[in-house]
């Protein structure tokens, strides 16, 4: 009795890390998908990427303590998309941490980002994700924008 307590035990664990590996991965492609859209200049894939009422937010630091929050129309962002050159516009990024709770799920991601093959910036995305009826869709990006100290 107490051997097949062990294994359902160890079973439950087993197909619950599994899933979360499913979620992990699921939420990296939907990112990923963000930023082939950026690549390509698909401004409407772009969009697509997000919720109808997400938020799209940079924070910068003009002087210490004194953090300026920007928060940036999506719709813009996918315009600035669109009229750039496909490849002109490239950020790099290294998905540091994701946690998937449920339907929601946050990842903290280095990025340098590069305009025509110049880098530009470069600091964390930060985003909250949440699972829809087709598929993760970004909720909330959050990033910090720095000309130095990139990681």
């Amino acid at each position: 009795m107490k051997i097949f307590f062990l294994f359902a035990i160890v079973f439950l664990f087993s197909t619950h890390t599994a899933r979360a590996q499913n979620d992990s991965t699921d939420v990296v492609k939907a990112i990923q998908n963000l930023f082939d859209a950026m690549h390509s200049g698909d401004s409407a894939a772009l969009v697509q990427c997000f919720t109808s009422n997400a938020y799209l937010q940079t924070i910068s630091v003009k002087s210490p303590g004194n953090p300026l929050v920007r928060t940036e129309d999506i719709s813009k962002f996918g315009q600035f998309v669109q009229q750039a050159v496909p490849g002109s516009v490239r950020e790099e990024f290294r998905v540091q941490y994701v946690h998937v709770e449920g339907v929601l799920a946050h990842v903290w991601a280095p990025y340098q980002f590069f305009y025509n093959g110049v880098f530009s910036h470069c600091g964390v995305n930060a985003f909250m994700l949440v699972q829809t009826a087709s598929g993760w869709k970004i909720q909330y990006l959050t990033d910090t924008r720095v000309k130095e100290g990139c990681r």
